[in-house]
């Protein structure tokens, strides 16, 4: 008998659930236009925008060893609509 509240509880949370992306997504590069990050960056937003059928942004913030990207990335707002692509400087 204590399982179907569960299992309500369950299909009501599945109900509300949006789809991923539901709005354009933003992906940070942390370094110049034209460089191998940026080249990534693009094709990841390419292949991500055919998958998901929404748009997926590249913005450039080089500078400060991925910092200024990095810093906006972080925050932005906590729904997965901005994500960032970087190396590893160190």
């Amino acid at each position: 008998m204590r399982s179907i509240p569960i299992l309500l509880l369950l299909w009501a949370s599945a109900a509300l659930a949006q789809p991923y992306p539901a709005r354009p997504v933003k992906i940070m590069a942390g370094a110049s236009p034209g460089g191998g990050i940026d080249i990534i960056s693009r094709l990841l937003a390419d292949k991500f925008a055919e998958r998901f059928k929404q748009p997926f942004v590249v913005e450039n913030r080089p500078g400060a060893s991925n910092t200024l990207a990095a810093d906006f990335t972080a925050r932005a707002a906590p729904d997965g609509h901005t994500l960032m692509v970087a190396t590893n400087t160190g």
